[in-house]
């Protein structure tokens, strides 16, 4: 038995570890809900959630960003009877990662699902997801989504090449260079594992273009390590999520700081040290966010290494006339 504190004054939510059913043990999701003074569209996803609830839902967690709006009061006096609901807050307000890595924090499930507070199913996405992943035998799932323009029109994304199953390495190098597989991991079913092991707080800047700041990087980067360290990838060919564009949406304010992602992705490429030619990406980031990686990755990288060197150097010698020292100070006091 396992238990999470709310901040409801309803006494602690608790969540029981159901035995394998029978056909195997397939992946417990936990939905991850940030959120902040979006109350109107957080009761929308959960009225879809509750909608498409199914036994592959282990916890539904809204974490909420101190809101104004008075988000909490109003989900738990609209939601008191959804048992799966865990309302909470981070000790204190912060930027969305602080928000996510809360959220995450509290997730009992073998795979999370960042479902992202303006978006909302629009279909049985989890159980046909988990079904998918067991068939397949997948460590990680792509679905194709259904995208809902500020205008009202609608769009799908789907899959260029109609395939069940790819190489997770494949589909890595595809997040990466954002060739045809979206950057949001609200499109995907990760492992809970993978993602706390790459949810990187500190992704260096290229000038304006920071993962961190504008946080679009840690995002991808939660995909990508997840692929980094499976074997398989599914894709779900139904669209039964949608993203939706409007005003306040992060991506539709600062979509010029784009390029962040393109600065993660060339981090995380270097820090791993994978295979990718960098004349595919330079043709992708850019030459200056390769350029500057060139840089710090060479010159500034040597540089350091002879500091390093010198202060050891120092160290040494200082080490070595105290040393010195001291023994004659020994031997002044002790002559033999």
């Amino acid at each position: 038995m396992h238990c999470i504190k709310t901040t409801s004054s309803q006494p602690d939510h608790l969540v029981q570890i159901l035995p394998p059913k029978e056909g195997g043990f397939g992946p417990l999701i936990s939905v991850l809900v940030p959120t902040f003074n979006r109350v109107g569209m957080v009761c929308e996803a959960l009225d879809r959630i509750i909608k498409y609830d199914c036994d592959e839902v282990l916890e539904v967690i809204v974490s909420d960003n101190h809101s104004s709006d008075k988000t909490l009061e109003i989900l738990r006096e609209r939601y008191q009877h959804f048992t799966k609901l865990k309302l909470t807050q981070p000790p204190v307000a912060g930027g969305p990662l602080v928000n996510w890595e809360h959220a995450l924090s509290l997730a009992l499930g073998t795979h999370v699902h960042w479902h992202w507070s303006d978006d909302y199913l629009c279909g049985s996405f989890y159980e046909q997801a988990v079904a998918l992943m067991k068939k397949e035998n997948a460590d990680v799932m792509v679905a194709a989504i259904k995208y809902l323009k500020a205008d009202g029109n609608e769009s799908i994304w789907g899959f260029q090449n109609e395939v069940r199953t790819e190489s997770a390495s494949i589909a890595l190098e595809k997040v990466l260079l954002q060739e045809s597989l979206p950057v949001s991991p609200a499109a995907y079913l990760l492992p809970t594992s993978s993602v706390r092991k790459h949810f990187y707080k500190k992704i260096p800047n290229v000038g304006v273009y920071d993962p961190i700041q504008w946080a679009m990087g840690t995002d991808m980067l939660m995909i990508a390590g997840s692929l980094l360290e499976g074997k398989t990838v599914a894709y779900l060919e139904e669209p039964l999520f949608c993203f939706r564009d409007h005003a306040e949406s992060l991506t539709n304010i600062q979509n010029h700081y784009f390029k962040s992602y393109f600065v993660a992705a060339e981090w995380f490429i270097r820090n791993n040290k994978l295979k990718i030619p960098l004349s595919k990406r330079r043709k992708v980031f850019g030459p200056v966010i390769c350029n500057a990686f060139e840089t710090k990755y060479s010159k500034e990288y040597f540089v350091g290494m002879v500091l390093q060197y010198y202060k050891v150097a120092c160290y040494t010698i200082k080490d070595s006339r105290l040393y010195e020292m001291r023994h004659s100070c020994r031997g002044s006091r002790n002559p033999s």
